[in-house]
């Protein structure tokens, strides 16, 4: 059994090493000197041995650690977890990480960090409980920055939200990270951050399918933004497309490298409601080689404002909606449901052509991956219909 004089005598070795307490509780002795409380326990779900960290000595004392193993011992008795059964919110998890980073941040960097909890993220999410917590949430806190143009902070909000979530899956608190599939860079403020303005809501959603099919305009503008919306690709390669790189038969649309902004082919899986559309329009369109040719001249595209004029028509300003936000929407709202379609993050990332640094991964993906990107974008179709009754309404448009 330990006590504070043995404790203190303990010395550090070339590798950490362990000293039991009593009733599964455990102090580690690191290399470098640092002591901290363990704890072993069995899950009562999987049955397996699993090891808790309780705090650092003597920050944590040894009659606070048998006090908090004790409790631990009393929650494994009533529930699956090690934790007690109770909802945990945002605020809760952030407040209880942030009294640990206390102890190794100076006083001004902890008020800065506190202060950025309390304007962009408390007073959103705050109180909402972690298993309800979702990534359109955590996105306002990001959209809350680039209205108030901070760069730098929202940079330091992303690490410090990661250090928190990451915390809550040590604790046990939630299952998984929420933001380890977002990326950054798409966070932050950047030249490009004014096109990334998207929808996430459901009922949101439903009003701008139906907003697009019952625009008084062209067609072909309408087609565009529905074929935008059901693919998920760019701007350009939506405008450039060419009928003779669509193959309605098989379900597949071989964007050539000229068309891509990264110089390199791609293919993307149509979903079903996007062949009956493309089948639909084909039968009625002038055979021009482009889908969507340009109202002054057949020989040339539609340009990028044709269609970001048609939403601005429509009521949705440059903060509200751009053609972009069609990616956004799908990589969102693909992350946000990787629990339906099992689909990995990879698998998303490929879908939107975001292109993979290793060349020879690269290469790899794309020969092999075909069935899951096919699965993904069926069930991005079929998404659509269950929230925004997508297939009535690519109908509508022909009526």
């Amino acid at each position: 059994m330990l006590n504070d004089t043995k404790i203190k005598a303990l010395k550090a070795k070339d590798k950490k090493y362990y000293i039991a307490d009593f009733d599964n509780l455990l102090l580690c002795v690191y290399p470098s000197g640092k002591k901290t409380f363990m704890f072993n326990y069995k899950c009562p779900k999987t049955l397996k041995y699993k090891r808790i960290t309780l705090g650092e000595y003597p920050t944590l004392s040894l009659a606070n650690a048998r006090s908090q193993r004790d409790k631990l011992k009393i929650n494994l008795i009533d529930n699956e977890s090690i934790h007690e059964k109770t909802d945990i919110t945002f605020k809760h998890l952030a407040l209880e990480k942030m009294e640990l980073k206390k102890l190794e941040l100076s006083e001004k960097t902890y008020k800065s960090y506190m202060s950025y909890l309390q304007r962009f993220a408390f007073g959103i999410y705050g109180d909402i409980i972690l298993d309800k917590l979702q990534i359109k949430d955590i996105l306002k806190s990001f959209e809350k920055f680039r209205k108030e143009n901070i760069k730098e902070g929202a940079d330091k909000f992303f690490t410090l939200l990661n250090e928190i979530f990451r915390y809550g899956v040590m604790k046990e608190y939630i299952k998984n990270n929420p933001i380890v599939n977002l990326n950054r860079k798409d966070l932050l403020i950047n030249k490009a951050s004014k096109n990334h303005a998207t929808i996430l809501e459901i009922k949101e959603i439903k009003t701008l399918v139906n907003d697009i099919v019952n625009y008084k305009g062209f067609i072909n503008v309408k087609i565009a933004a529905m074929f935008s919306l059901l693919t998920a690709q760019r701007s350009f390669s939506i405008r450039s497309s060419k009928w003779e790189d669509i193959d309605l038969e098989n379900g597949m649309w071989y964007i050539p490298q000229e068309d891509m902004k990264m110089r390199r082919a791609h293919t993307i899986p149509l979903n079903s409601q996007c062949v009956y559309m493309l089948k639909k329009y084909k039968e009625m369109s002038v055979d021009t080689g482009y889908l969507f040719y340009s109202l002054r001249s057949k020989s040339e595209i539609i340009s990028d404002n044709t269609i970001r004029s048609m939403f601005r028509r429509m009521g949705y300003s440059n903060d509200d909606f751009t053609p972009h936000g069609f990616r956004a929407m799908f990589s969102t709202l693909a992350h946000e449901n990787r629990d339906k379609h099992r689909m990995s993050s990879d698998i998303i990332e490929l879908c939107l052509a975001h292109v993979e640094k290793n060349k020879i991964k690269s290469a790899y993906n794309h020969a092999l991956n075909l069935k899951e990107k096919t699965i993904l974008m069926q069930w991005w179709g079929d998404y659509l219909n269950e929230i925004a009754d997508l297939n009535q309404q690519v109908q509508n448009i022909f009526l």
